[in-house]
């Protein structure tokens, strides 16, 4: 296994997988709605547009591909609150049992806070991606949300996993302990959705332009 499967990320992926097998269902079916002039689409390849120049099938063309991307984006800040899930629950339970001076990390102030940051970190994440999950299953415009979670799950994630790590000690990069895998998870998702820099200057667009 490349990873350890708690039961949110096991959860997180089979709903990326429900939401890819939905897009590809819903496609044809926009197609057909629309039936436009000089396009076709079949199993080979669902779309063929005969003729470049007609606006309206890239209009078409557009939309399908701006649906499947915050589809995609959805499923993937998701899946990035499975992995600062996990992360948390197994930096609290190490914090339990390593014990310094003779008391249990847990019980130092400074242990507490930062992973109440993380906690924190960590419902945000999962507000924001369960909001653009919704408004995407009920078909009401979600570009706004989609970003706002883009931008949790970058940044609250790296923050979760950077603080996991770090209250590991020498643990947390230890390969024969899981938390290594889920720091590197998180750095995936946070390369694949873009940094918070460009997070913000797309709401920052979104905004400039009444979507929000």
């Amino acid at each position: 296994e490349v990873m350890s499967q708690p039961q949110s990320v096991l959860w997180t992926l089979h709903c990326f997988r429900c939401v890819t097998d939905a897009l590809a269902a819903s496609i044809p079916s926009l197609l057909a709605e629309h039936a436009l002039p000089g396009v076709t689409h079949s199993a080979a390849s669902l779309i063929e547009p005969s003729d470049p120049t007609i606006s309206d099938e890239v209009g078409m063309l557009l939309h399908a591909r701006n649906v499947a991307r915050e589809h995609a984006t959805a499923a993937l800040c998701s899946l990035a609150l499975g992995v600062c899930e996990e992360a948390l629950r197994l930096t609290a339970e190490y914090t339990k049992s390593r014990k310094q001076f003779g008391a249990a990390i847990a019980t130092f102030q400074a242990v507490g806070q930062r992973q109440a940051d993380a906690y924190i970190d960590t419902e945000a994440i999962r507000l924001s991606s369960w909001q653009a999950a919704w408004r995407l299953s009920e078909g009401l415009p979600a570009a706004d949300a989609v970003a706002v979670a883009k931008y949790w799950a970058s940044l609250a994630g790296q923050r979760v996993l950077h603080t996991a790590v770090h209250q590991h000690g020498g643990m947390g990069v230890d390969r024969d302990y899981p938390l290594h895998r889920y720091f590197l998870y998180a750095k995936q998702l946070e390369l694949a959705l873009g940094g918070t820099s460009f997070q913000l200057r797309s709401i920052g667009r979104l905004l400039a332009e009444g979507a929000i």
